[in-house]
């Protein structure tokens, strides 16, 4: 073989071996991880919204303990979430020299507006995993070898509210001088990434969302837990609705933050349960009785609170309907907790007796209700069309035949009240001297005609016979069902 090939195949067979050296220690630092780059961690990474858009800051190290400098170096960060890019950059690095790790600042922006509805809600409260992908290449001195890492990791985003919780279940209700304040317990837990506040401003509605109840608004560090309550006030107008009726309420939570452009509403719903499950007056069962020379209105009625504990005293006027007279009042201490049942009862002075007796009218109850554990008082009205049993009441003056020497007289009424009567009248007749001079009884035990029922007319005419002349007569109505009894003075022509 000649000389100049053999030093040829000889200097060929050096490079080969040189560039496998090479090769072999090129490529070993990338399999074995002395080559590599570290992305940032979970707690390593800074979240920030500024204005409309969502930063993602962090920093990437490239370590580079192999046996040689890298060049040209391109770093290809994509941030995948929502089954889409939402981040992607990439990053040149001229050089990282041998047995250097190499910080590179890295800082990734995006639109809040790019989100939709249902993806801001799901930042704002949800928990939500991000696939983080890396892609290195790099070269070595020379362009003599190139190679291509590949990384991949996934970050959590724990959202920014994290825990927003209404405790419906300890809500409450107390009273003030406007009304009364609804008292919602409520829970929060804010993002740890975020500094500034929160605020949540709240609207209560009915389940329609026709008529708003209250507003409050709430300021919620952000990075913290917080316990504390939503306070509804209440208009004095709105208490009784609330008192009295289990319903659905609907709230409305708009969302924004003091350092960043970024809002949100929030509707759920959620159940009333109202302290007073039933007051009832049971005016059908009212009746006007006469007893020692005094008349009284009993009204029973029927409280039930099984949501309550303690007592509660209730005050009630009774008006005629446009609150011109007072007629009387009553008040009770009533057990709460329990399905109460009592009676009301409320004296009536004598120019007032002939009215409820004889006429048929409004009736409005003026009722105030303190429940005495929780500090609540609230005021209801209710109007009753009162029938009288002698509604519309007449009686003819007497009438003397001094042929026969009787005296007579028609009367008239309709029975307006809710019941029969059994009615008895005790007719006495008295000259001008004030002397007794006739007398008549009538009973429904001995005339069926006597016994009128409810909504019944009726008409007769009493005859009795005299002594003299008459002067007047004092007729008493009495009824054997309420033991009603009712004087009226007839005149005689």
């Amino acid at each position: 073989m000649k000389p100049k090939l053999v030093i040829l195949k000889v200097v060929l067979t050096i490079l080969c071996i040189i560039i496998l050296i090479i090769s072999f220690t090129s490529v070993f630092p990338a399999m074995t991880g002395d080559i590599n780059i570290e992305i940032p961690s979970e707690e390593e990474i800074e979240w920030d919204v500024q204005d409309n858009d969502l930063f993602l800051r962090g920093d990437i190290w490239v370590n580079n303990s192999g046996y040689y400098s890298m060049e040209d170096i391109n770093i290809d960060i994509e941030i995948v979430g929502f089954n889409r890019t939402l981040f992607s950059e990439t990053k040149y690095v001229s050089s990282v020299e041998r047995g250097e790790n190499k910080k590179i600042e890295l800082e990734l922006q995006t639109s809040l507006d790019d989100f939709t509805d249902d993806e801001l809600n799901q930042l704002i409260f949800e928990e939500v995993e991000f696939d983080v992908l890396s892609d290195m290449t790099a070269r070595y001195p020379f362009s003599i070898l190139g190679f291509e890492l590949d990384y991949e990791s996934i970050v959590e985003w724990e959202g920014l509210v994290k825990t927003f919780e209404y405790n419906e279940d300890d809500i409450e209700l107390t009273s003030n001088e406007e009304g009364a304040v609804v008292s919602l317990p409520y829970t929060v837990e804010t993002s740890r990434f975020f500094s500034g506040s929160s605020i949540i401003e709240l609207q209560l509605y009915d389940s329609d969302k026709e008529e708003q109840y209250s507003s409050t608004e709430l300021e919620i560090p952000l990075g913290v837990y917080e316990s504390d309550t939503a306070d509804f006030h209440i208009d004095e107008t709105l208490v009784e609705e609330l008192i009295f009726n289990s319903q659905e309420l609907v709230m409305i939570s708009q969302i924004s933050f003091s350092d960043f452009n970024l809002e949100f509403e929030q509707e759920e719903v959620y159940f009333w349960e109202s302290p007073v499950e039933e007051i009832d007056f049971k005016y059908d069962e009212a009746r006007v009785t006469y007893s020692a020379g005094e008349t009284t209105l009993y009204l029973p009625y029927q409280v039930n609170t099984p949501g309550l504990s303690g007592e509660a005293i209730v005050d009630i006027d009774m008006w005629d309907g446009d609150m011109n007279n007072r007629y009387s009042s009553d008040g009770h201490t009533i057990t709460l907790g329990t399905n109460y049942h009592d009676e009301l009862s409320f004296s009536i002075d004598e120019e007032d007796t002939e009215k409820f007796i004889t006429t048929s009218q409004l009736l409005l109850f003026d009722i105030n209700i303190y429940l005495i554990d929780d500090d609540i008082s609230f005021n209801t009205q209710e109007i009753y069309e009162w029938g009288a049993p002698l509604n519309d009441l007449e009686i003819e003056n007497i009438r003397y035949d001094p042929i026969t020497e009787t005296a007579s007289a028609t009367f008239s009424f309709t029975n307006d009240s809710p019941r029969r009567l059994e009615m008895e009248l005790d007719i006495t007749i008295y000259d001008e001297d004030d002397v007794e001079i006739g007398s008549e009884f009538v009973s429904y035990r001995d005339n069926q005609d006597y016994i009128v029922n409810s909504g019944e007319e009726f008409i007769d005419i009493i005859e009795a016979e005299v002594d003299d002349v008459p002067s007047y007569a004092l007729v008493t109505f009495t009824d054997d069902v309420t033991d009603m009894q009712f004087e009226k003075r007839v005149e005689a022509d």
